[in-house]
């Protein structure tokens, strides 16, 4: 197969998933997962041909190359290994990036406003590792039949998506929002659910905040 014919065949692939699914209300980054094989073909073969180019370049100017040497070969090496660093070294502040200050931020609250009291959760794990840095003596909780029982409730957009959500609207219309936070951590957790849940996604005002509730509980805690 001519590498024109499969350059085009590389190019249609990356086309077809990426307007598809770019119509879509709705979406989620794991979807372009299927043009990482494409686009890294693509990328290659337009590293070589800029190799190539340069390597002609040389010539054209009267710097000639040893065949035995095959300077041909270690210069689009060199020159593949430079794009790579380059790319990797220009990532690295973005890649470290503190994308979990919103349930930091909230475990400090939890840490200073309910000391050792039930805590229902509905939200991402990640709130359970700072409220243990904080040495929260509360109890965290994620089953929904505690929820009653609990002091505080903590939800995020993932309890929008969960079938429990109806039953904690319940309980956080009889508690009081103590705090709203920013929550500006990419939306990757969306693809466990059916398009009716992306809908009703987009369709929450608060997706993009941690909520904290307070308020008494209803049921008292069982006696361990």
């Amino acid at each position: 197969m001519k590498r024109k014919t499969i350059t085009v065949m590389l190019v249609i692939w990356v086309g077809v998933i990426f307007i598809f699914f770019s119509s879509l209300p709705n979406t989620w980054p794991r979807v372009l997962l299927p043009l990482i094989v494409p686009l890294a073909i693509l990328t290659s073969q337009g590293i070589l041909s800029t190799a190539t180019c340069i390597i002609r370049l040389a010539h054209a100017f009267g710097f000639r190359i040893h065949r035995k040497i095959r300077l041909n070969i270690i210069i689009k090496v060199c020159f593949v290994i430079l794009v790579v660093l380059v790319q990797l070294y220009t990532s690295i502040p973005g890649a470290i990036t503190n994308v979990h200050s919103g349930y930091r931020e909230a475990a400090e609250f939890l840490a200073a406003t309910i000391p050792n009291r039930v805590i229902y959760y509905n939200c991402q794990p990640v709130l359970l590792v700072y409220t243990n840095s904080f040495g929260l003596a509360s109890q965290m909780v994620g089953d929904i039949g505690l929820l009653n029982q609990s002091s505080a409730v903590v939800i995020d957009f993932i309890a929008t998506l969960s079938p429990d959500y109806p039953k904690i609207q319940a309980r956080i219309s009889r508690m009081t929002l103590a705090a709203r936070i920013s929550n500006d951590i990419p939306i990757n957790m969306l693809d466990s659910t059916n398009f009716s849940g992306l809908r009703l996604f987009k369709a929450d005002p608060d997706r993009m905040t941690i909520r904290i509730y307070l308020g008494s509980p209803t049921s008292r805690t069982p006696a361990s």
